[in-house]
């Protein structure tokens, strides 16, 4: 099971996984889009399009929700596309706070939101998402409390999410083997246009898959990948 932190801009969800990520297996959706990328989230959306990030967000949640123990970090608009197969793959986390508070909250930060250029378009889209927020969420957290990040950690004591020091033992060599699996992932990525060429996985696939699948691979299948998923 993996833990998935959701909620709109602003609510700190990124700030939560670095602050666990000494605790917990911890992963950023968006952090690793940029990554994969090379790109911000801002450019991706002006240079190809929303359509063309919602792609790329939906090839790494389903890659992920095949892994366990995996606190994640996820974008603002992750359930319009990936609701079910969150919901399947483990327990999300509803970090809720004033619209007011999370508008103040993205003017002080230096990063350029797509989804952000006034507070009118900005209002309406918190409105249009709150309620799939609320009724995805199993749990909910106040981010508006300083100690916010504190509160999540006790939810994951509550559902027995196992943090780093008694989890499983990891392979030393796993970064090897993801390495080894990257040209599977490239190609899931060409069919975005963009170019990958610098395409690489993070730390952050530490975590474990509940089955023997390879990274890339469906269950029950030797060279499917998760790109032809059906799952949304």
């Amino acid at each position: 099971m993996n833990v998935y932190l959701i909620g709109f801009m602003g609510s700190g969800k990124s700030f939560a996984v670095n602050q666990l990520s000494h605790k917990y297996f911890s992963f950023d959706t968006d952090f690793s889009i940029m990554k994969i990328t090379d790109l911000s989230i801002s450019e991706i959306f002006q240079k190809y399009s929303e359509k063309k990030f919602r792609k790329i967000e939906k090839i790494i949640i389903n890659e992920i929700s095949y892994y366990k123990n995996l606190l994640v970090a996820t974008g603002g608009g992750v359930l319009e596309k990936n609701r079910r197969v969150i919901k399947e793959s483990g327990t999300s986390i509803f970090l809720d706070a004033q619209l007011d508070i999370l508008w103040q909250r993205i003017k002080l930060e230096n990063i350029e939101r797509p989804k952000a250029a006034d507070y009118d378009s900005f209002r309406k889209l918190y409105h249009k998402r709150l309620n799939r927020y609320k009724k995805a969420a199993n749990f909910v957290v106040n981010a508006e409390d300083q100690r916010f990040v504190d509160e999540i950690a006790k939810v994951l004591k509550k559902t027995y999410f196992l943090n780093i020091d008694n989890s499983l033992d990891i392979d030393d060599d796993i970064d090897d083997a993801l390495t080894e699996d990257k040209g599977i992932i490239a190609k899931l990525f060409e069919s975005t246009n963009i170019d990958l060429n610098r395409c690489f996985y993070t730390n952050a696939y530490m975590g474990l898959r509940t089955n023997g699948t390879k990274i890339g691979q469906m269950p029950g299948s030797n060279n499917n990948s998760v790109f032809q998923s059906n799952r949304d």
